[in-house]
């Protein structure tokens, strides 16, 4: 209730700018808005470590070394191309830093200056860059203009999950919409029932995927997914 409540706040506010973000890169307005929100939580949670000295740790020792290690020459590239003072550069235990949580990989691969003022500033108050970098982040990973990531669904006993069809074929097998109606097609579908038989069904297209890329975690994905909808105006599962 409260990230919906923040949403729709959030969203207002900022209405103008997301419209622009959404004109140049084709990432739906509420979409970017659930990704600022499930990730910290529309900026009031943006990380207070060092990223430094934090991915200096975990590049010495860790599970991940090599990964950290990674990260944290990407960190000091970040301050090479002076996008950030070092002193400045802070963000989660593991160096995700800004209002949406970019790892410095890709940051480096996707952060824009959509404000046009030299710097690719995802760290501070206002979250133009942030919001836009993460518009290009899913832009160059196929997001799909108008399409749907996923809907929640009604199905007949005996339905395989974690087996995509064409939305002809679930329609067939006598799948619709959990809100009514037939499902909509917006090309193949895997349908997945995360808490099992007695929970929940959805079918997921190919923004769902994208969502995916952004951080591949099939709750993460469903998260954002369905607070966008909510944000939408849609109704609760």
């Amino acid at each position: 209730d409260e990230r919906l409540r923040l949403g729709a706040a959030k969203l207002k506010k900022h209405q103008r700018l997301l419209d622009r973000i959404a004109a140049r890169y084709g990432v739906e307005t509420e979409v970017l808005a659930a990704i600022w929100g499930v990730e910290s939580g529309f900026g009031a949670r943006r990380g207070d470590i060092p990223v430094i000295s934090a991915l200096s740790t975990l590049g010495y020792e860790s599970r991940r070394a090599a990964f950290f290690e990674n990260q944290l020459l990407a960190a000091l590239a970040i301050i090479q191309a002076g996008d950030i003072a070092p002193r400045d550069m802070t963000g989660s235990w593991a160096g995700a830093m800004g209002h949406t949580q970019f790892i410095p990989t890709t940051y480096l691969a996707h952060a824009v200056d959509f404000t046009g003022d030299g710097r690719r500033d995802i760290w501070g108050d206002d979250p133009a860059d942030a919001l836009a970098s993460a518009a290009n982040y899913l832009a160059k990973s196929g997001w799909r203009k108008g399409g749907l990531w996923g809907l929640e669904v009604r199905l007949r006993k005996g339905s395989d999950d974690l087996v995509t069809r064409s939305v002809a074929d679930w329609r067939a097998r006598g799948v619709t919409r959990a809100s009514g109606g037939a499902v909509p097609d917006h090309g193949p579908a895997t349908l997945i029932l995360p808490n099992g038989a007695g929970g929940p069904a959805f079918l997921l297209f190919a923004n769902y995927r994208v969502l995916r890329t952004y951080n591949d975690s099939m709750k993460y994905a469903l998260a954002v997914g369905h607070l966008s909808d909510r944000l939408g105006g849609g109704g609760p599962l």
